[in-house]
């Protein structure tokens, strides 16, 4: 028999072993599981805090050094607010995101379910040191906000999501636009009026997200609205309210804004022409597709209702 090393009594060569693939450093993949832990939401969400901060920090007077600050400032807390948000609910939800989002962090088999609960946790101290840094109010905001989305993820049953979920999103564009604010300067009328505005008119169009989510949620037992109702009358009230926006935005926002007429009128006439383009696009385009462009068409409002103010107010 040959033994060892051998065949039929002649030497074997050993061949070479190939070289270990190389491992992603812990920086590199870090910041692999962040991107994808915050693709989906991370414009809608970090962008409107900066923009209210650039409106506080140019309407009251702020420059040079102070300008900078309170936009590097605004730019961490904003981040850190949607990492905190993400992070719980990807923890919470990662049955849900295996059916319609597989390339998040835990399906994709870049973390666990308790790697990202750790994730939370950090994230959360540290959007709590940067906001203790940007003032009380960006702080106390933080604090309420970062209590309240980690009950709602670990504590609030998937059957209560269907009321509870409103009310945490108000809370929640609440708490973002007031920080955001005040990390330039302290909260005034027209400050809460905005606030208050833009939570109010975010909130009630926001059920069209669940339609594109009706698979995973049925799958976790979540109850939403597109799920008690049905797709076809969640629809119907997303493009009546689509059709609503401009009108709401120009009682509650634009008009009293101080902006001289003919800039309202423009800012109305843009906006009304984003808002009735998406109603039209929810009225006739269907399907996982077309509810998926609905819903960032929304975004897209969202955003150009916080931009606004940028005109309307400086």
């Amino acid at each position: 028999m040959p033994q060892d090393g051998q065949h039929g009594g002649m030497p074997v060569t050993s061949v070479p072993s190939s070289p270990a693939p190389p491992t992603i450093g812990p920086v590199r993949r870090e910041l692999r599981i962040t991107a994808r832990l915050l693709a989906d939401n991370i414009v809608i969400s970090a962008l409107p805090p900066l923009a209210f901060t650039v409106v506080a920090a140019l309407r009251y007077g702020l420059g040079g050094v102070a300008l900078a600050g309170s936009v590097l400032g605004s730019l961490l807390w904003s981040v850190l607010f949607i990492y905190v948000v993400d992070a719980s609910n990807q923890a919470a939800a990662a049955h849900e995101d295996r059916i319609n989002k597989p390339y998040r962090p835990i399906p994709a088999g870049l973390v666990t379910e308790t790697g990202m609960w750790r994730r939370a946790v950090a994230g959360s101290v540290l959007y709590l040191v940067i906001a203790a840094c940007c003032g009380w109010i960006p702080l106390l905001c933080a604090a309420i906000w970062t209590a309240s989305i980690t009950l709602f993820h670990r504590r609030v049953a998937q059957r209560h999501y269907l009321y509870v979920k409103p009310w945490i999103m108000v809370l929640g564009v609440c708490a973002q636009l007031a920080g955001g604010w005040s990390i330039a300067h302290p909260l005034d009328g027209t400050g809460w009026r905005w606030v208050l505005g833009c939570a109010l008119l975010f909130v009630l169009p926001l059920p069209i997200e669940d339609i594109r989510d009706i698979e995973g949620d049925r799958a976790i037992g979540r109850r939403t609205l597109a799920l008690v109702l049905g797709a076809r009358p969640v629809r119907a009230w997303f493009i009546v309210m689509m059709l609503a926006w401009p009108v709401l935005a120009w009682l509650l926002l634009f008009r009293d804004s101080g902006a001289a007429p003919a800039v309202i009128a423009v800012i109305t006439a843009v906006f009304t022409a984003l808002c009735w383009g998406t109603a039209a696009h929810a009225a006739l385009h269907r399907g996982r597709r077309g509810d998926r462009i609905d819903y960032q068409l929304y975004s897209v409002a969202q955003l150009a209702l916080v931009a606004s103010a940028l005109v309307l107010l400086t």
